[in-house]
């Protein structure tokens, strides 16, 4: 059975349906590949075919949707905006699209269990994504460091976090409103 078969692909998508099941009601040290395997109605064989261990799937599953997020940013080009706010709102927009679509990843990896490899390459995502087209287009940004890249992607991740783990208390619109605010009041300090 190749990666191409669709009995590959199938037995895929229930072992990683399976592990975000889980995941969402446990700790992933928690988590067996006994109980991933028994919920996806598969045998320790087969997962092994697809998956060295948990971490490699949780690893592959962060790296999918880290791909989906950088392919959704580098869609949004800055030089179709009539001013950078509304490029880094559409930045912001674009990742939470990503995120509510894949809510069953978002909220056990990065709300509930809050996975530290995944939290810090995806916190960093829209920070250095900016950064790295602003460079392109010759920006110098002397008040842009690694601190500050720090406290606005901590932030930015926290705030999404309280969404995940809140969605009654807060909508995506709120949360969009709440980075408007942010980019005004700080981001306009740093990046004009």
């Amino acid at each position: 059975m190749t990666k191409d078969d669709l009995r590959f692909k199938k037995t895929d998508k229930a072992i990683r349906h399976a592990f975000l099941k889980l995941a969402s009601e446990h700790t992933i040290e928690e988590i067996t590949i006994k109980e991933i395997t028994a919920l996806s109605e598969c045998n320790r064989n087969t997962f092994y075919l697809h998956y060295t261990d948990k971490f490699d799937l949780i690893n592959q599953l962060c790296n999918t949707q880290l791909t989906l997020i950088k392919k959704a940013l580098n869609e949004l080009s800055v030089n179709t905006y009539s001013n950078r706010t509304e490029w880094y709102l559409d930045c912001a927009e674009k990742s939470l699209d990503i995120i509510e679509t894949y809510r069953n990843f978002y909220f056990p990896i990065l709300g509930q269990n809050k996975y530290p490899p995944f939290v810090a390459e995806f916190g960093n995502v829209i920070p250095q994504h900016i950064l790295t087209v602003l460079k392109e287009q010759n920006a110098s940004y002397p008040k842009y460091n690694e601190l500050t890249s720090e406290y606005l992607s901590n932030g930015m991740v926290g705030v999404i976090r309280c969404w995940l783990l809140h969605p009654d208390k807060y909508t995506k619109t709120h949360i969009l409103k709440e980075f408007e605010s942010i980019i005004i009041n700080i981001g306009t300090v740093i990046f004009e």
